[in-house]
Parts: C-alpha cells; sequence; structure tokens
C-alpha cells in the first residue's frame, strides 16, 4: 500500500509540472515601440530609426531627422524603431506611415504618465528636398572659437525664391558634427534682395519675391559645438497653403546642404563661467573654450586675510576643468583667479560658505569707480574719514520678484576692526542710487565712512533684517 501511494505522489509531481511548450513565457516586448535592443539600459531611448527605402535617419539629441532623397516621391514614410529596454510605449506607434507634409509639432512620444500624457518624446523632422538654390563661398565657412559667448555669422546666396504667393518660408541652419553626430540648429536670419532690401518671405499677400537674394544667419554657438569638420543645412520649414489669419493646414520642410562644410577650429584657451562658491563636491568648476589635457589651468584663491592658494585645475574636456579645494580652507569670500596655459586669466569671487550659508558683497569700491571703469573687482584705494564706498549685495534667499532683488537693501554696512573684532563702526547713509542715467533696473547704495573712525585695517560686511552678517569682503578697507 505504502509503495502505491508512493508511485502515485511521483505520478501527482510530475504532472502537475507543465510540460517545456506550455511553461510561462516573458511576455514579448510590444511590437509598436519597435525592436528592444538587450542590454541597452532601463533610460528610455530611441537608438536607432529606420527609413524604409531610404535608410537610417540621424538622432541627434532629441530630434529624429529623416532627409528625403531627390525624386522621392511618396506622400508618407514608413519608420521602423530600435529602442532602449526602458521604452514601454511608442506613439505613433513603430512601423507606422507618417505624412511627410503635416502640422509642424511632430513628436514620438515613449513615455507616458499613469494619465496618459506624454512625458518623454522626440521630435520627427521630415526633410524634402528643396526647389531653393542656396551656396556659400567656401572661405566664409570657417570660424575659429576665440570667445566664451562665440558668435557667428554667415552669407548665403540664394536662387530660385519666388513664388506663386501660396507658399511662406522660414529659414534654420543645421550643423551636424561629421565625426560625433552632434547638432545644433540656429534661427536667426534676414533675406535680402540683390538691392539690399529686405524681402519677406514667410508672410501671406506680400509683394512677389524676386528671383535671387542673399540669406544672413546669425547667432551664438552652443558650448557643445566643439572644434570639428560640419554639415551645413539650410532647413526651410515651409507652408503650403498660408491662411490670413496665419493658419496653416499643409506643412513641410525643406532642406538643402551645401557642398562645402564648416570648418570649425580652437582658438586660444578662454574661460568663460566659474561657479560662485564650492561644488556638492567640494571642487571649483570651470568652464571655458578650448581648454587642452595637455596644457596648464592654473587657479589662484586669494583674500586679504589669509594666505593664498596656488593649485593647478584638472582640465576634463576642452570645455570643463575643475579643481578639488583643499580640505579646510578657510570660510570666506575670495578673489578666484583662473588662468589657462595661453590664455587670459579671468577673475571672479568665490564664497566659501560655512555650514549655514552667508550673503557678500557683489561689489565694492570708492563712490564712482563703478561708472568709471566698469571693473568689478577695483583694487580699492586707501579712504579718508567721511569718504563713500559704493556696494551691491549677494543674497542667498531669493526675493520674491524681481523688481525686490533689484532694490533690496540691507539693515547696516560696518566696519569690524582687524586687530580687535570687538571694535565695529556703523556706515552712514545707506542710500540707493543708479551708477548711470540710463540704468533704470541697475542700483548700488553709497555709505560713508564716520569722521570718529580711527585709522586702520578694517574688514567690511553687511547686517540683513533677518540679523544675519554676510562675509567680509574678500579685501580689507584701510582708513587713514
Amino acid at each position: 500500500m505504502k509503495s502505491l501511494l508512493a508511485v502515485a505522489f511521483i505520478f501527482l509531481i510530475f504532472s502537475c509540472h507543465p510540460k517545456s511548450s506550455e511553461r510561462v513565457q516573458p511576455e514579448p516586448p510590444s511590437s509598436e515601440v519597435g525592436t528592444v535592443v538587450p542590454g541597452s539600459g532601463n533610460k528610455p531611448l530611441i537608438l536607432e530609426a529606420n527609413v524604409d527605402g531610404i535608410g537610417k535617419a540621424l538622432i541627434s539629441g532629441r530630434s529624429i531627422i529623416v532627409k528625403l532623397p531627390v525624386g522621392f516621391t511618396a506622400k508618407t514614410v514608413r519608420i521602423d524603431y530600435k529602442v532602449s529596454e526602458g521604452v514601454k510605449v511608442m506613439n505613433p506607434a513603430s512601423g507606422s506611415e507618417l505624412a511627410i507634409r503635416d502640422l509642424p509639432a511632430r513628436t514620438i512620444c515613449i513615455q507616458q504618465d499613469a494619465l496618459g500624457n506624454c512625458t518623454l518624446s522626440y521630435q520627427l523632422v521630415i526633410e524634402a528636398p528643396s526647389p531653393l538654390t542656396i551656396s556659400a563661398d567656401p572661405t566664409s565657412l570657417q570660424l575659429e572659437l576665440n570667445q566664451f559667448a562665440q558668435p557667428y555669422e554667415f552669407r548665403f546666396q540664394l536662387g530660385n525664391l519666388r513664388t506663386d504667393g501660396t507658399v511662406t518660408r522660414r529659414f534654420q541652419i543645421r550643423f551636424v558634427n561629421k565625426a560625433t553626430q552632434y547638432a545644433f540648429t540656429g534661427e536667426n536670419y534676414m533675406v535680402y534682395d540683390r538691392a539690399g532690401q529686405p524681402v519677406f518671405v514667410n508672410q501671406f499677400n506680400q509683394p512677389p519675391a524676386p528671383n535671387e537674394g542673399q540669406l544672413r544667419m546669425t547667432g551664438m554657438l552652443p558650448l557643445a559645438m566643439s572644434p570639428g569638420e560640419y554639415s551645413v543645412t539650410i532647413q526651410v520649414p515651409t507652408c503650403y497653403s498660408p491662411k490670413a489669419d496665419g493658419q496653416c493646414f499643409s506643412f513641410g520642410y525643406e532642406s538643402v546642404e551645401l557642398a562645402t562644410p564648416l570648418i570649425v577650429r580652437a582658438g586660444l584657451p578662454v574661460v568663460g563661467v566659474v561657479n560662485a562658491m564650492p561644488s556638492a563636491s567640494k571642487e571649483v568648476l570651470i568652464t571655458g573654450r578650448n581648454l587642452n589635457p595637455a596644457k596648464t589651468v592654473t587657479v589662484r584663491l586669494a583674500n586679504d586675510f589669509t594666505s593664498a592658494v596656488v593649485a593647478k585645475a584638472t582640465v576634463v574636456n576642452d570645455t570643463l576643468a575643475r579643481l578639488v579645494l583643499p580640505a579646510g580652507q578657510s570660510v570666506g569670500q575670495y578673489q578666484l583667479e583662473v588662468e589657462p596655459e595661453g590664455g587670459k586669466p579671468n577673475r571672479t569671487l568665490f564664497a566659501i560658505p560655512a555650514e549655514k550659508p552667508s550673503p557678500s558683497f557683489a561689489y565694492v569700491s570708492a563712490v564712482g569707480g563703478f561708472a568709471a571703469t566698469q571693473n568689478w573687482l577695483p583694487t580699492l584705494p586707501v579712504f579718508k574719514r567721511g569718504e563713500s564706498l559704493e556696494v551691491r549685495y549677494t543674497f542667498i534667499t531669493t526675493a520674491s520678484s524681481y523688481s525686490e532683488s533689484l532694490t533690496r537693501t540691507v539693515k547696516q554696512v560696518r566696519l569690524v576692526s582687524t586687530t580687535d573684532s570687538k571694535l565695529t563702526y556703523d556706515l552712514q547713509d545707506g542710500a540707493s542710487f543708479r551708477p548711470f542715467s540710463l540704468a533704470t533696473d541697475f542700483f548700488m547704495w553709497k555709505w560713508t565712512i564716520p569722521v570718529s573712525v580711527p585709522a586702520g585695517d578694517y574688514a567690511l560686511v553687511f547686517e540683513d533684517f533677518d540679523g544675519s552678517v554676510s562675509l567680509p569682503y574678500f579685501q580689507k578697507i584701510r582708513v587713514q
């Protein structure tokens, strides 16, 4: 009997175990999102966009750019996607037929919230060959990066500009790095006729445009646009049925790619921005252009109250260098000087706060100093009793409005003796003024040294209305 029960038990075990063909398989990803690439991570990304009959589209950032070949006559395109494992939704679905001419704001949604609202998307741009002819002098497509805020200005010759009045056009310029595929699109433009008069090709019911003209594109290059060779495409958002009220129900993109690339070359190293206080990792972060890991970036941190610190920053790439501050560096306000090898030094104020951050001075000078020099870090003179200083403040807490941040004053500015911190002297006046007659929203404050202040060296601080006291200004105030 026992052996019979054992056999029955074994039979029950095997009969309850599903056959291999019946085992529950992992749920395959929805075909709507396209092909999910194994091991691609949980961050939602479109990794590749393949256009049926054309090939791979350009993906740059959150843009997908499809360039139709000459002679392409279909009204739609089919796009199939390869995506990361983090993509759970795709709208429109992978493999959809998409109209070439559509509303301008076309997006591919790859992430939604619980209510079905799209929270992450790509912009889809489908460009048809333009009937316009666009050319440029090859020598003009050379640019040297020599400023942090680097401007550009290019001029192109336009042909076939005339239309029958049922088309309006705008112009954009797109640069694509041939090595990295980084893309940047600028939008500032003007069109002129051959006599130099403006031509409006983007407004309804304008006089007929000439057949030839000049396109001028201007703007500022982003920091990410590093030295290299870039393809240049003039992108033309086009309305094929403009309405008198400005609406457009047949919209598309045209484009012309120039045969000559843009060559961007590195100039001398330039420092543009330095953080005003240490980062969370106790670092000085230096942003610039043309920084070179093979060359030094020297950092000098100094004030009148402690010994100066001189160190070499680590160059991370051509736009970023960083310096870890020495452990135990004294709390206070400093002048921070950053000098890249072969470039000009950059000077700014830098605050090392206590555990609870304090406000500080943004500017201090003799009255009239800023209007005369526009120098934000002047060397202070020796002051006489009864003379005045002009100052600006930096606060930790933000003001409730923009106008308040411009006009906010403080409770008191005072001098603190550097030999005996118990000896303090309140400055007088505290009136606001505009350093320039046209500076309608730019204020400074004038504080006067009392005639009773003894000669000597002083730290300059201010007290806010909440009782907090600022860091001392990085330079001593010397009174004679």
